[in-house]
């Protein structure tokens, strides 16, 4: 029960390949607990070593938001973050129906666990997301790994398009960069929450800085996270690349999901909108790649 945690703790759950339970971590300032918990066994993808970029890839979703058909959809079609080298799903608000991978629980004081309205708008946030920032740090992976990124649940996100528009921008030592996914005149670039892609480095320099950040930016904690992201690594003195192809969303610039160009989709948040246009993407790929064998031949 998540009523029964101090504000500022969360569980952080792994799971093991084969075995029919998961290793519960209780995190605070002050202690850290481990239990094991009995549960469904977790499917595990093993890939071979790349030179491509590698992805670790996150998701916040609500307690009592019907979101569970969505993640299942994705799930099973090693879509979204389930198609990451890496991922964490993060609860805010009490635990999931849905137990499947890496997760982790954030409580939500002060928030009736039934309304799921008041939770949902609580993660646009920032000070919710610092919270949820400071649980991927806890976690570790993100570290290991070249980008991290922020994924919305009702957002199509694919992976492998991401891993091929990154690539440049990838290297062994890392760059202190992130991307600014819209670019709409007049106004200047703007980073979006409902996809954020941010380099190791410019990630290790955020993590030392929100300190920082938090004395330098009056009321940050009602900013929009995102807005409050992108000023706070301009602070920092972290770059950007601007891309408004990175993502389709009615916020910037919205396309269909056969377009090539972007590497995700933000749908309506249900399971059928979802899985059409993960088809529909997908399909797009599947088109191109034999237009392209077939020019070769």
């Amino acid at each position: 029960d998540n009523s029964v945690l101090a504000s500022g703790a969360f569980t952080l759950c792994r799971s093991h390949a084969g075995a029919d339970e998961k290793v519960c971590t209780q995190h605070n300032t002050t202690s850290t607990t481990t239990t094991t918990v009995t549960g469904p066994s977790t499917t595990t993808v093993t890939r071979e070593p790349s030179k491509d970029p590698t992805l670790f890839c996150f998701m916040v979703v609500t307690k009592n938001s019907g979101i569970e058909d969505i993640l299942t959809v994705q799930l099973s079609n090693q879509a979204s973050i389930f198609g990451c080298e890496e991922h964490l799903l993060i609860s805010y608000g009490g635990e999931l129906r849905f137990r499947e991978g890496e997760t982790a629980e954030l409580p939500a004081p002060g928030i009736p666990a039934g309304d799921a309205a008041a939770l949902e708008q609580a993660t646009h946030l920032a000070s919710v997301m610092v919270q949820v920032w400071e649980v991927v740090f806890a976690d570790g992976r993100c570290m290991s790994l070249d980008w991290t990124v922020k994924v919305e649940p009702d957002v199509v996100f694919l992976p492998d398009r991401l891993r091929a528009y990154l690539h440049p921008n990838t290297s062994p030592q890392g760059k202190l960069l992130y991307v600014l996914n819209c670019d709409r005149f007049p106004g200047p670039p703007l980073l979006l929450g409902s996809l954020e892609v941010v380099a190791r480095r410019a990630l290790e320099r955020y993590s030392h800085g929100l300190g920082t950040c938090k004395g330098l930016l009056p009321s940050w904690h009602t900013l929009n996270e995102a807005k409050f992201m992108q000023h706070c690594l301009e602070l920092l003195g972290v770059g950007s690349m601007v891309d408004s192809d990175l993502i389709s969303d009615d916020e910037c610039w919205a396309s269909p999901c056969t377009n090539l160009s972007k590497t995700a989709f933000h749908v309506e948040r249900d399971a059928n909108s979802y899985m059409r246009c993960w088809e529909q993407a997908t399909e797009a790929n599947l088109a191109a790649t034999w237009d392209l064998d077939f020019v070769k031949h």
